[in-house]
């Protein structure tokens, strides 16, 4: 599990661009990056977002729109305002974009730093029903955050914090690394079989905002899960 995790997280990142309305700037101490390294992770302490979901909110085109709008390298400003502000569309825009600061995330994260990030973390939640803070997911979310932690005040460029990130999974975080609550590889198929950031949004927008996971519904991914009362979204096929 630790290997197709490891190998997943690579894809998981990439500079947001500015196009959404409201996504927060940089960080106001963000260092040169000459200083751009992990910190200690001594003081840093996890907190459990869990998976937020809102089935149906998007159908299949929102979800197409929102990516080729917004995020694909053909996309404009004005595509994305477009989508953006068509009232149509809130519910879905509401569901599948997050920031950091919110108590519960959505399929897609903004970070303090404006990185988009996908949110792999709950989507395991959601595959495997351990929605609480002592799951598969939560130990994914918890090294992510470290990462994110340790270098998100130091890095002013995206490569600089590209680097970092991955120093700090090797390093300083990487006690975070546990897999021990996960089960079965294959329950986290859905969520980990993927190639590129396109396939992430459009795969793991579905499952939180649209249809849910393949072969069940999409579980309450609200506030509130106690690490196992859901009941697990078995996965047996996936395209």
């Amino acid at each position: 599990m630790k290997t197709i995790l490891s190998a997943t997280l690579a894809l998981l990142a990439l500079s947001a661009c500015g196009q959404n309305a409201g996504a927060p700037g940089p960080p106001d101490a963000a260092a040169p990056d000459g200083s751009c390294r992990p910190e200690s992770a001594s003081t840093f302490s996890p907190i459990w977002k869990p998976p937020r979901t809102m089935p149906n909110a998007c159908s299949d085109a929102q979800i197409d729109d929102a990516f080729m709008r917004c995020e694909s390298a053909s996309g404009t400003q004005a595509d994305c305002n477009a989508f953006n502000r068509d009232t149509a569309n809130a519910t879905c825009r509401k569901c599948l974009y997050s920031t950091e600061d919110e108590s519960s995330y959505g399929p897609l994260v903004y970070l303090q730093n404006r990185v988009l990030t996908i949110n792999l973390a709950g989507c395991l939640a959601l595959a495997d029903g351990h929605l609480g803070p002592t799951g598969c997911g939560a130990e994914m979310q918890a090294f992510e955050a470290c990462k994110d932690a340790v270098c998100i005040g130091r890095c002013a460029t995206f490569e600089g914090y590209a680097q970092c990130v991955e120093k700090a999974g090797d390093t300083v975080c990487l006690p975070y690394l546990d897999d021990a609550a996960c089960g079965d590889p294959a329950t986290y198929a859905p969520c980990v079989d993927h190639t590129s950031f396109e396939d992430f949004f459009r795969s793991l927008g579905n499952f939180f905002c649209g249809r849910g996971l393949p072969g069940g519904s999409t579980p309450d991914g609200g506030p509130g899960g106690d690490g196992g009362s859901a009941e697990p979204a078995m996965v047996r096929t996936w395209r």
